[in-house]
């Protein structure tokens, strides 16, 4: 009865773990996003003060619902095999980035380039280890061995 309990007790770590990283992407993609729209740095100030708080929660569901597979397969993995590095996560978080490029790009009509922009894959890739250090904060750390 004490494993079923812990392995549910894990589940809602692992559950926080991944609210966490989707939160700490979405902030990552508004911060290193923003300067590339030709915002100053006195208005950054207020966007990120003011309808970052609303458009951060937004975007981090989306970066949720997209990332949800890449991040399944990561989990599973570092679950059964014990993983509990930091570096673990943050390749992998990196990765998922490159992989959600490649989503985009593959869905994306003829005429928008920015999926094969470099700097916004870069972004992609910031992001990713961004969340990927997250969640081994919340979750990772503590991974069943």
């Amino acid at each position: 009865m004490t494993d079923i309990l812990h392995l549910i007790g894990r589940l809602f770590v692992i559950l926080g773990g991944y609210i966490a990283a989707a939160l700490a992407t979405s902030a990552a993609l508004h911060v290193l996003l923003l300067p590339t729209l030709g915002f100053t740095p006195d208005e950054v100030g207020f966007i990120l003060t003011g309808g970052a708080m609303v458009s951060i929660p937004f975007l981090a569901i989306l970066v949720a619902w997209t990332a949800f597979l890449p991040f399944l397969l990561v989990v599973l993995v570092a679950e059964f095999l014990g993983g509990r590095n930091w570096l673990y996560y943050a390749l992998t978080g990196g990765l998922t980035g490159i992989v959600m490029d490649g989503f985009a790009w593959q869905s994306a009509e003829p005429a928008a380039t920015l999926a094969t922009e470099p700097r916004f894959i870069a972004v992609l890739v910031a992001a990713g280890i961004v969340g990927g250090s997250a969640y081994w904060l919340v979750a990772g750390r503590t991974a069943i061995s």
